[in-house]
């Protein structure tokens, strides 16, 4: 009796022991191809990554054009008035001109732009700008007699304020002898301008059709005024000053 008891329970501890082997292989088993599965899955994602950047950096390029040009007035003539520090818009985008008039801005190709044009005293100016890869680069001009001012019916009723400017070197003359005099203040009205290290100077916002008497001055010379009168065929002219010496 007792020695079917031992037997019966050796073989007992023989199935416990076969179960738990079992369960542990299958454990082993599973542990394993869960950890396959993540593997595979992190070097998938990680592939796609590497792939989807790599996409990016290729296309990125090649999807950017530009556009570039100028603001200005003709004023219906064949003249042109740059508008310095003019603000040019695009959506969200925006890019300020520089003091000649001149802009520049990226743009995505294929994609439909409305490009505006904003000076002060006049509506703002849009156009339609549609770059693609055959044609990446747009030159587009702003010609602000195109708009309307503000706050003005027509603008043949009124015509808006117009600037030029002049330019050109300060000096002394005697007889047939000239040289370049530095420093020179030139003054009209309440303002005044003083010529560079070299005699050259720039007047600029001198309204169009109006008349300045500029007068210009320096020490052991004598005054020299001239009357400059800017025009709409001639918005910017070369005015130089040569003084007499006061002896």
């Amino acid at each position: 009796m007792l020695h079917t008891n031992i037997k019966g329970c050796g073989k007992m501890k023989n199935k416990i022991k076969l179960m738990l082997l079992i369960i542990i292989i299958i454990f082993i088993l599973s542990t394993s191809t869960i950890q396959a599965e993540t593997i595979k899955t992190h070097n998938k994602n990680e592939t796609e990554n590497i792939i989807a950047e790599k996409t990016e950096a290729d296309e990125e390029p090649n999807c950017i054009g530009l556009i570039h040009g100028c603001v200005g007035n003709s004023h219906g003539v064949y003249s042109w008035t740059s508008c310095p520090f003019a603000l040019v818009t695009a959506g969200i985008k925006r890019a300020r001109c520089g003091i000649f008039g001149f802009y520049s801005m990226p743009l995505l190709l294929y994609r439909e732009h409305y490009v505006s044009a904003h000076v002060i005293g006049f509506k703002p100016l849009k156009k339609y700008v549609y770059l693609t890869l055959e044609e990446p680069i747009q030159e587009i001009i702003f010609d602000m007699d195109e708009s309307e001012p503000v706050n003005i019916e027509s603008k043949d009723n009124s015509k808006p304020i117009r600037f030029g400017f002049i330019y050109g070197w300060t000096g002394g003359v005697f007889g047939y002898a000239s040289w370049l005099v530095r420093f020179t203040t030139l003054e009209f009205g309440n303002r005044k301008k003083i010529s560079g290290y070299f005699g050259f100077y720039v007047i600029g916002f001198l309204r169009i059709g109006e008349t300045y008497s500029i007068t210009a001055s320096k020490q052991d010379y004598s005054n020299l005024t001239l009357e400059v009168t800017l025009t709409a065929e001639r918005p910017i002219q070369w005015i130089n000053f040569f003084m007499y010496p006061d002896y």
